[in-house]
């Protein structure tokens, strides 16, 4: 299972209902959006069988407000994934300046000091 959070305030353009189910919107300081895609396994595969890399590719467009292009700022981006027996938390973030978006990774230091 993959949950994507995304600040509310990212107008959500197209989130394919086939690929992603829309949770809730997680209280919280921005408030965020949740997005859950669910990819189970045949149960004829084996377990640790790997699939063709677009089997787990999708796409989530999204629209950035027009104040954003006329200064910079910084929107959270978190990703959940669970499988069982594992669990990883990674809080990426989008940086915004001018007409340009930079994907800033999770050891990034202005994500690290992000509260």
């Amino acid at each position: 299972m993959n949950d994507v959070l995304l600040e509310e305030n990212l107008h959500i353009l197209e989130a394919p209902d086939q690929q992603f189910r829309r949770i809730s919107v997680a209280s919280g300081d921005p408030p965020m959006i949740l997005l859950r895609r669910q990819i189970t396994s045949p149960p004829s595969l084996p377990v640790f069988r790997e699939s063709p890399p677009d089997t787990h590719a999708a796409r989530i467009l999204f629209q950035v407000p027009s104040s954003f292009a006329h200064g910079e700022g910084m929107a959270p981006l978190d990703v959940v994934m669970q499988t069982p027996g594992f669990t990883l938390t990674e809080r990426w973030a989008m940086y915004f300046k001018a007409y340009s978006i930079t994907l800033l990774p999770p050891d990034h230091p202005r994500v690290i000091t992000w509260t």
